[in-house]
């Protein structure tokens, strides 16, 4: 039922709406964008692009590790000691690494490179320990999650507490190294484009004038890192822009916007799911269109 609706949507959108969806979000084995891709909607010019929800992305890693669990039962590690007990794997600590890299991914959603690296700097961090410390990865601003990073900036020194043995970390590294993968990271990287309120972007242009660093700001706006550079940017940038008309003319000048033309085939992102709802973040400003039952 699912697969036929969303299909009889897609094909339908053009001669109804003059709209093609060029993007479906959705869980991983969706058949609807299986079928959507094998029927060519939109002929061979026009291809529908699949992104990944984060919260389904996230809890592979929950999944992933639970698996290798299940794996490894009954099996030693070289240490002589399984990979699960305590200061091992155990429930707590797959659901905190699954925490961890969900929010690796929402903090950097406008780059896969810095995803990859917040990605590994778990692996590296839960790898660290006193005799030798692997935080090359980790954020080194005064925000910073990573408290190694944190009492080095204050001259401080840091002793490890929450390592897991090597052993254990090694044997999780086939799973941080496909959950990282480039390939399964740019599906999620779909929020590039989204706009602050003028209230927000008051928010984010007064603290940064009082060199609040953009990971801060970040977190009381509920945004992610570069959208606070990208508006303090533009913020710089609107400044300058306004200075040099005032200064040369006089006065404020606009140019005039052209108009659209009429009759194009617009591209919208569709999102189609069968779950009861899915994680966006509270970057992802999307305008929600509903239709009547019949049309």
């Amino acid at each position: 039922m699912e697969v036929a609706g969303a299909l009889s949507i897609f094909q339908r959108s053009q001669s109804l709406y003059n709209v093609r969806y060029t993007k479906y979000l959705g869980d991983g084995d969706s058949k609807a964008f299986t079928s959507i891709v094998e029927n060519k909607v939109y002929g061979d010019h026009c291809s529908v692009e699949k992104l990944e929800c984060i919260g389904h992305v996230m809890k592979r890693m929950g999944t992933r590790l639970r698996r290798l669990k299940t794996k490894m039962r009954g099996q030693k590690l070289s240490d002589g000691k399984p990979l699960c007990g305590r200061n091992r794997l155990t429930e707590a600590e797959i659901d905190r690494l699954q925490a961890y890299y969900g929010l690796a991914i929402r903090r950097n959603l406008s780059s896969v490179k810095d995803m990859q690296q917040a990605i590994w700097a778990i692996f590296l961090h839960k790898l660290s320990t006193d005799e030798k410390p692997q935080h090359g990865f980790c954020p080194s601003d005064s925000d910073t999650w990573c408290k190694f990073k944190k009492a080095e900036l204050l001259g401080e020194t840091y002793h490890h507490k929450n390592s897991l043995p090597v052993d254990v970390v090694e044997a999780m590294r086939p799973v941080f190294r496909d959950l990282a993968n480039p390939e399964l990271l740019k599906k999620s990287v779909y929020m590039e484009n989204e706009q602050l309120s003028d209230l927000e972007k008051g928010h984010v242009v007064g603290p940064r004038e009082a060199d609040w660093s953009n990971r801060r700001i970040g977190r009381r706006l509920g945004r992610s890192d570069m959208v606070v550079v990208r508006c303090w940017q533009q913020w710089i940038k609107e400044q300058v822009v306004l200075i040099g008309i005032f200064t040369t003319s006089g006065k404020l000048e606009s140019d005039q916007l052209g108009s659209n033309e009429l009759g194009t085939v617009m591209n919208w992102a569709a999102i189609f799911s069968n779950e009861s709802r899915f994680s966006l973040n509270a970057d992802y400003q999307c305008i929600r269109v509903w239709k009547r039952p019949g049309h």
